[in-house]
């Protein structure tokens, strides 16, 4: 954790340094990415804590709606970029609270990330109650998401085995965040309970107890109720990326040869998270190439149903495919795409995998290359492999 910790803390030097606003707009993503990157750690921490009977709780006083605006700020690139609308409905007058900042500021970017990551369409609320009988808070994460079928919300709170599931590329890999979440609360003496509809979106209700006596009258301030949710800022450009282009001049490749066989060319990214799909848009700008996006393998199979009904194109060319998504994943979405080719009802398409998973063993390798995908790549996909696949794979 001591090279991320100093990351953020040269990341911000390097924020206040810069004289561009567009080069400081890039700085920040990264930082952030940091920051989530040390909260997902930490959960790995935590998950070891709780699983050993730790039990601790350290009271201190603190803004609880800083805390929750610090963990929309985290997020707040991937919900615009989703299109979606963050509301905060704060009804208690009260900011500051006497508790746990550690333990709750975990479960919030718990809960807050999972929205974000299941929630394709609509909105994500966050409503902040005070119980001044019960000297109570209760914090509610609504979603329009994909909802949770009821015979699985039974296990939303245990570990999540993904060596379980038909997509599995890491077989030692566990979803922990929500089990962690009950495990603090129940540290806590407070309760986490959720209601959801599947294909309408889920509710997360967190009830804990503040020491209201323990706070200063003094510390405690008034607020005034946001109900729209905060103005987002504007979308960062990616034409002119000179990090990237850098990364370019050092390529092997023959930019003035790049860019004479992708002209005009039609392409699809399908990435489950909004970072991987910007890295991939500004690539394909690089190149003066303009490519679609999908959040996840249905929405990709939409996109390709749709592209292949217009008169005036012929279908997406190449499509860059994430594996492990919600709703869909990617090796399903392939085998319906491909399933569709073969039929008759769409125009081809090569399709690459792209997947955090290392692909070790040859079995696994064939397991994707029968499901349909021409080729395999790892994550991080740097400029140079992008380029690669452009002139492989492009057509003449």
């Amino acid at each position: 954790m001591t090279p991320t910790n100093g990351s953020i803390g040269l990341l911000e030097i390097a924020i206040e340094m810069s004289t561009s606003r567009k080069v400081v707009k890039k700085l920040k993503y990264v930082q952030k990415a940091c920051i989530k990157l040390i909260f997902f750690v930490n959960l790995l921490k935590d998950y070891s804590l709780v699983e050993n009977g730790f039990n601790h709780v350290n009271y201190s006083n603190f803004n609880l709606v800083k805390c929750i605006n610090d963990c929309h700020d985290l997020f707040e690139r991937d919900i615009r970029k989703k299109g979606l609308e963050f509301k905060e409905r704060f009804q208690s007058p009260v900011m500051i609270v006497n508790s746990d900042k550690y333990k709750i500021t975990q479960i919030l970017f718990a809960l807050i990330s999972n929205a974000v990551k299941h929630t394709f369409s609509g909105s994500i609320t966050v409503i902040l109650n005070y119980n001044e009988n019960g000297n109570q808070f209760t914090i509610t994460i609504e979603d329009t998401g994909t909802g949770i079928k009821t015979e699985d919300l039974k296990n939303v709170f245990q570990v999540f085995d993904i060596s379980k599931q038909r997509n599995a590329l890491n077989p030692q890999g566990i979803g922990i965040q929500l089990f962690v979440c009950k495990k603090m609360i129940d540290i806590m003496k407070g309760t986490i309970t959720i209601t959801s509809e599947f294909g309408k979106g889920t509710n997360f209700h967190l009830i804990f107890p503040c020491n209201m006596e323990a706070i200063n009258q003094e510390d405690i301030h008034l607020i005034e109720p946001i109900n729209s949710g905060r103005p987002m800022i504007p979308e960062p450009s990616f034409n002119k990326l000179s990090s990237l282009n850098a990364i370019a001049d050092e390529s092997s490749f023959s930019s003035n040869r790049i860019k004479r066989k992708c002209k005009c060319k039609k392409y699809l990214a399908v990435d489950d998270d909004p970072t991987n799909i910007q890295v991939l848009q500004s690539y394909f700008k690089s190149m003066n190439l303009e490519a679609d996006t999908a959040f996840n393998g249905q929405i990709a199979v939409d996109k390709v149903m749709e592209q292949n009904s217009r008169h005036c194109c012929n279908g997406y060319e190449l499509i860059l495919m994430d594996l492990n998504m919600p709703v869909m994943d990617g090796e399903e979405a392939t085998r319906i795409i491909k399933n569709k080719i073969k039929d008759g009802q769409i125009s081809p398409s090569i399709i690459i995998a792209v997947t955090a998973a290392q692909i070790y063993q040859e079995d696994q390798r064939e397991k994707f290359l029968n499901a349909g995908f021409t080729d395999i790549y790892s994550k991080p996909l740097s400029k140079k492999d992008f380029q690669s696949i452009i002139v492989k794979y492009s057509k003449k």
